[in-house]
Formats: structure tokens, sequence, C-alpha cells
């Protein structure tokens, strides 16, 4: 008898169509809340008005962002994960 391993299965392949969309315009914004603490939200505005998208921040991320968005020569949004990807960054 062999007692060789089995070969392992591999991982399904993740999916490959992800939903990607270019940032072409954000708004930071602060909403009271009565008898809460306000939220800050930041909304997307996605190519040009095809779709919109709202995240709620607290104000050191939201300051953090902001800044990557202004220093990113192109930003996109993949909204099934919630990512924010920017690019040609300037390192150091």
């Amino acid at each position: 008898m062999s007692t060789a391993p089995k070969p392992r299965a591999r991982p399904a392949p993740a999916p490959s169509n992800f939903n990607v969309r270019q940032v072409t315009n954000a708004q930071a914004s602060w909403r009271a809340q009565a008898g809460k603490e306000g939220a800050f939200e930041l909304q997307l505005i996605l190519d040009h008005g095809a779709a919109e998208h709202i995240l709620p921040m607290h104000a050191a991320e939201l300051k953090a962002v902001l800044q990557l968005l202004g220093e990113s020569a192109r930003t996109m949004f993949d909204s099934e994960r919630g990512l924010l990807l920017f690019s040609d960054l300037k390192l150091g």
C-alpha cells in the first residue's frame, strides 16, 4: 500500500468581476443626532453620479482619507468590499 499524501484540493478562485468605480467627487459632512454624539460621513460620488456611497467615519479617519483623496491622482471604490483604492501616491 502506498502512503503517499493525497493532493490537496485547490480553493475556488475569487470572483474576478468586482464592482469598482472611479471616485469623481467627495463631500464630507457632520450630522448632529438628538441625544447622541454627532457623526462624520464621507459621501462618494462615483463615475460622475452613476452611483454614490456613504461611508461613516471617525474624525481621525476622515482627516486621513481626505488627505489621501487630495494626494491621489485617481481614486477607485470597490463597493462589494468597501475599499477605497488610491493611485499614484508619492511615497516619502
